[in-house]
């Protein structure tokens, strides 16, 4: 009676220790995997923002004028269109619709979608989602960045939110809705394609 008590009880035991065992790895491995989609967003966001400040730092690049690259706002006494010969055309690309036109590149080759946006937008193309603005809510209270996993259509994806900072050189068109050096003026999401293991 008392063998088949202690059997009996070493196989409960046994059980725990299995389901522990299970349960531990697959919070490490959920934890692994969420860093390392963290990781590849939060580095596509940095190249972009390294992008958006060389563009920045040169006061807006001219480039040949194509057929979706639409004039955008500028400062008063800035040209945004400069005429080369009778068949060229530049015309003045912002640190922002570049980032849109290389969102429409990487969408394409490979799925991965950033979005530059704001609570207070300047275009409406660039009004947040739902899930966009609650991060840049947080971002006004001090969060650093955020991201989480999300599916649609049997697809997996990790959106990955920073918020961007007002440097010197946004003034130029951000002066005027009352932003200075320092203050959050929105955020950039990236979203990426990411095949999961297991479920999150």
């Amino acid at each position: 009676m008392d063998v088949k008590k202690n059997i009996n009880t070493l196989a409960v035991l046994w059980m725990v220790v299995i389901i522990s065992s299970m349960a531990w790895n697959y919070y490490g491995s959920r934890h692994e995997q969420s860093d390392q989609a963290r990781l590849v967003a939060r580095n596509i966001f940095d190249q972009i923002v390294l992008t958006r400040k060389w563009n920045t730092d040169h006061g807006g690049i001219y480039a040949l004028v194509a057929g979706d690259t639409e004039p955008q706002p500028s400062p008063a006494g800035e040209e945004q269109d400069i005429v080369v010969d009778s068949n060229r055309r530049l015309r003045m690309i912002n640190p922002a619709l570049m980032t849109r036109q290389l969102s429409e590149i990487a969408g394409g080759a490979n799925g991965i979608k950033f979005h530059l946006t704001s609570l207070t937008p300047l275009r409406q193309n660039n009004s947040a989602t739902s899930r966009e603005s609650v991060y840049l809510k947080q971002f006004e209270q001090g969060v650093a960045e955020g991201g989480e996993f999300f599916e649609t259509d049997g697809t997996s994806f990790y959106f990955y939110m920073a918020p961007l900072v007002v440097e010197k050189g946004c003034l130029k068109c951000h002066a005027e809705q009352g932003y200075k050096e320092g203050d959050v003026r929105g955020g950039l999401s990236v979203t990426v394609p990411f095949r999961r293991n297991i479920p999150v």
